[in-house]
């Protein structure tokens, strides 16, 4: 099936855009086919006259058992876990609620332009069915994995290592690679404060036995960071952990980093694993801000991630404007088209995802609402800056309308009338 999409465009190029003010996006069967500037004796009609065709955004860090506590100010870290985040976990141990939820979640996601998402779910395999169900229903793409813990949180949401691993057995085979590999599962171990050392033992051969994806979290927080490796002290530093237990490695994603000296930063750089920059969450833990450029002086692949809970919006146009926040806190600034490349197509082909708007890619487009600026630039600030105006019109996932605002509210792929 074939359909071509007209309006104003930002075309990803390598690290940054091309603005092209009258151009056409060529799709079949949801692959991009050409985007080209439209042609004087084009015969294709404006599609979209009042927004800007753009990459969808990639959220590389999110928590689906976090979307009813979003924004809970009881941080910072440690803290927050144990009173906001591992008594709402717990209720997902009841699969109506779980659904419940992940529809929610869902509608958020494709509301705010996202196509593609590296979510944790609860430690219940029930929930993780669930959050597959959804992403599948929304058309949305995914890495997703059931949290692994088994120490340090309340008993209801603590499994150990043998039943946690035939839980994923059963979790990848029904949904690894699903519809085409628009669905993959992620082996999540919440971080080393929650998993001892069978747990991280059992997740790093799982992962690399089954040739899978790792999502975790590094280097947040200070008491983090200093309980870590008094867990573990015969590693030597915090990031050393995961690489002596087999977790750091090129299908590897680390929220955080904030914490990370030379020396961390030269071992991650050399895993080639993925950084999920957070500093919405980071912000509002008090945690500290991340130096992106030292990361990226390093060569480190780098994508961003809303973090939601701890971070308070599903936009990842407000993630990225704080990571632009972030780098002027460190007197490292971040130009705001990288971030908007890293927030969008980098960061989902950092995560694997068949992305690029190269012939053959995957249709992953947002149409975001924008007035007529001269200026690229102009551009790039109002999608990035500008949180008061009205934002995502569309959002199309290989080349598929999954979501739409329309002039009585919002449609989402999977409901009874069509747009």
């Amino acid at each position: 099936m074939r359909k071509t999409l007209r309006g104003r465009i930002l075309m990803p190029l390598k690290q940054g855009f091309e603005y092209l003010e009258d151009g056409l996006i060529h799709i079949e069967n949801g692959l991009i086919l050409k985007v080209e500037s439209t042609p004087a004796d084009s015969n294709y009609s404006k599609t979209h006259t009042d927004s800007i065709l753009m990459p969808a955004f990639t959220d590389s860090h999110i928590h689906f058992p976090q979307t009813m506590i979003c924004g809970s100010a009881s941080g910072p870290l440690l803290t927050w876990l144990n009173t906001s985040t591992f008594p709402e976990e717990a209720k997902f141990a009841h699969s109506v609620y779980a659904r419940d939820v992940a529809q929610i979640f869902c509608r958020n996601v494709l509301r705010a332009g996202v196509s593609s998402v590296a979510a944790y779910s609860s430690a219940h395999k029930s929930s993780t069915h669930e959050l597959f169900c959804a992403l599948d229903s929304f058309g949305l793409k995914g890495l997703a994995g059931m949290v692994l813990m088994n120490r340090n949180a309340p008993d209801e949401i603590l499994f150990g290592p043998e039943e946690a691993k035939d839980h994923m057995i059963e979790l990848v085979e029904q949904w690894h690679g699903h519809d085409n590999q628009r669905l993959r599962y992620c082996v999540t171990p919440r971080f080393a404060i929650s998993c001892d050392s069978q747990m991280m033992t059992m997740a790093g051969q799982f992962a690399q036995e089954h040739d899978l994806w790792l999502q975790t979290h590094v280097s947040e927080n200070q008491d983090e960071v200093d309980f870590t490796c008094s867990l573990y002290p015969e590693s030597g530093s915090y990031l050393k952990i995961y690489r002596d237990f087999g977790m750091l490695h090129k299908r590897s994603i680390y929220a955080h980093c904030i914490y990370f000296d030379e020396a961390d930063w030269l071992l991650f750089c050399e895993s080639r694993a993925v950084v999920a920059h957070c500093p919405d969450s980071n912000f509002f833990l008090g945690s500290g801000c991340m130096n992106v450029r030292q990361a990226q002086a390093h060569g480190v692949r780098l994508s961003i991630g809303t973090d939601v809970g701890a971070g308070r919006s599903f936009s990842m146009r407000i993630a990225a404007a704080r990571a632009y926040d972030a780098s002027l806190m460190v007197q490292a600034p971040f130009p705001p088209e990288e971030i908007l490349w890293s927030a969008t197509i980098g960061g989902a082909q950092e995560l694997g995802f068949n992305s690029g708007w190269s012939q053959g890619a995957d249709a992953d487009i947002v149409a975001v609402r924008c007035p007529i600026y001269d200026k690229k630039d102009q551009i790039i600030d109002h999608i990035l800056f500008r949180h008061d105006e009205p934002d995502v019109e569309e959002t199309y996932i290989r080349g598929e309308l999954c979501y739409q605002k329309t002039s009585e509210g919002e449609w989402f792929k999977g409901e009874e009338t069509n747009p």
